[in-house]
């Protein structure tokens, strides 16, 4: 339904209404491995992209640590790379709301998402020892229900 949506124009706030109302999960990826996002920018509609970046926003000035937990284990992958309309990267607004839960969670995306790939190629190439030493780390436990961009 939302990769249906963010296809098509919309009055404003309709999408991010949509999203908060019906609790639908901006993470699922459709047969092309496409977010909604994604859906939204192949068919050239930006300002639904920039709703889905707002409903995140929004999240991370509320302080949902676990909702945007549960995104990076789904495998999303806008979640650092999110904007505010003003200019205000998504770690400024988690430190400027007094967050420092969030901001920590955010400076440790990259490396938990290269770690999450280390892991699946270890895993891929049948190398025993590195998947034991990445499922060691501090993020092991998570690492192992980690999805990434093609849902594996």
């Amino acid at each position: 339904m939302l990769h249906f949506a963010c296809a098509r124009s919309h009055g404003r706030n309709a999408l991010i209404q949509l999203i908060e109302e019906s609790g639908t999960n901006i993470t699922y990826r459709d047969e092309l491995y496409r977010t909604a996002r994604d859906v939204a920018l192949q068919a050239t509609q930006p300002d639904n992209a920039k709703e889905i970046d707002r409903y995140i926003i929004g999240l991370v000035a509320k302080g949902d640590l676990d909702a945007l937990n549960s995104m990076l284990l789904e495998g999303y992958d806008h979640i650092v790379d999110v904007v505010a309309p003003d200019g205000t990267t998504i770690e400024q607004v988690a430190a400027s709301r007094g967050h420092q839960d969030i901001v920590r969670f955010l400076e440790g995306v990259r490396t938990f998402e290269e770690n999450r790939e280390k892991l699946l190629s270890a895993i891929r190439q049948k190398q025993f020892e590195a998947v034991v030493n990445l499922t060691k780390l501090q993020d092991g436990a998570k690492l192992v229900r980690a999805k990434n961009y093609y849902g594996r």
